[in-house]
């Protein structure tokens, strides 16, 4: 079976103070599907200020990493698309470790 090329997209920069169209594109592509919740979005923008350059996508297929690419840059966004090893689609989630709680025992639970 030949393996498929596979993509990953990166925020290397945005202008700030952010524009509404910036917050509109990460609440269309990196919010809760069901919620698309604005407050999520800001958010996350927050957290690619002080992570950036961030790999948002990852495993996509190089068709629709480059229109994720293309709707940022519209944006003004500064982003890359580079070739992936990684198969499989994922989506940053910065909350994933908020999610999860020490126990006293060393474990993490979920809250």
């Amino acid at each position: 079976m030949k393996h498929q090329r596979r993509y990953m997209v990166t925020i290397e920069d945005f202008p700030t103070p952010t524009s509404p169209r910036f917050i509109k594109v990460l609440k269309t592509f990196c919010t809760n599907s069901a919620t698309k919740s604005l407050s999520e979005a800001v958010t996350l923008e927050k957290y690619l200020l002080a992570n950036l350059p961030c790999l948002l996508f990852v495993g996509l297929d190089e068709d629709v990493a480059e229109h994720i690419a293309h709707v940022f840059r519209e944006a003004n966004a500064k982003v890359a698309v580079e070739e992936t090893p990684l198969s499989h689609p994922m989506v940053l989630s910065p909350s994933a470790n908020q999610k999860y709680e020490a126990t006293f025992f060393g474990r993490r639970i979920i809250k």
